[in-house]
């Protein structure tokens, strides 16, 4: 397949694309009710311990074996009780937006790290559409030239 009909797919492909994702609607509400089963802040609660100077194995063991005798809710006043090396700070961190927030390394999923990656993004199909662009000028020209015109 020539290289020009496959940059023109590529880029018919995008278009489509770029109208597909434009008519997403997303239900904020339902997706937060899926995103905030508690046990997603099972590495939360084992940093927590972490941070409080408890042996990372020891955290997670501690946080599986509560999510092991939990009835699938997690609220700060059970874990406290389940371990006391939790303090009454430990409510902070049982919120899935506190935790996404967080999370700030590069490929995270921190509302802000991930603006920065979509305009990466953005950037990277910009410099390909114009790399493809100037690739078709340049078959074209080649094209013409071959055909005995002139450049």
């Amino acid at each position: 397949m020539p290289k020009n009909v496959s940059a023109d797919r590529v880029l018919a492909t995008l278009d489509a694309l770029s109208i597909a994702v434009s008519a997403l609607e997303f239900d904020e509400s339902r997706l937060l009710t899926a995103a905030s089963d508690p046990r997603l802040l099972a590495a939360d609660l084992a940093e927590y311990l972490v941070a409080r100077g408890v042996p990372f194995r020891e955290a997670h063991d501690a946080v599986s074996a509560y999510l092991a005798k939990s009835d699938g809710t997690v609220d700060a006043a059970s874990v406290r009780q389940f371990d006391p090396r939790f303090g009454e700070d430990v409510a902070e961190i049982l919120d899935v937006r506190t935790s996404l927030t967080r999370r700030t390394t590069r490929g995270g999923p921190s509302p802000d790290v991930v603006r920065v990656q979509l305009a990466r993004a953005h950037d990277a199909v910009g410099l390909e559409r114009y790399s493809l662009s100037k690739r078709a000028e340049c078959v074209d020209l080649v094209d013409r030239l071959l055909q005995g015109g002139s450049a």
